[in-house]
């Protein structure tokens, strides 16, 4: 499961949501937005293939021509602790 992490705040202002992850050695707010923005609204997820499929459909894109960049944006947000995998 793909949840936002708890440690987290975050606002959707509708063009872009801001997030703060309040447990950073200097918390520095990061704004989202376009696809990032898009993806972080369809949290949580079950798993990133989940997070693909619901992509897919909410672009009319194909599921494999996305699950790489899926993949790699859940990375980055794992990585800055802004979402946890469980």
């Amino acid at each position: 499961m793909i949840t936002v992490s708890p440690q987290v705040a975050w606002v959707d202002r509708g063009e872009s949501v801001w997030l703060l992850n309040l447990s950073a050695e200097e918390p520095t707010p990061v704004e989202l937005t376009d696809s990032a923005a898009a993806l972080w609204r369809l949290l949580p997820a079950a798993s990133v293939g989940e997070l693909a499929e619901r992509v897919g459909v909410d672009f009319s894109v194909p599921v494999d021509a996305v699950i790489a960049d899926v993949e790699n944006y859940v990375a980055s947000m794992l990585d800055q602790g802004f979402v946890e995998v469980a």
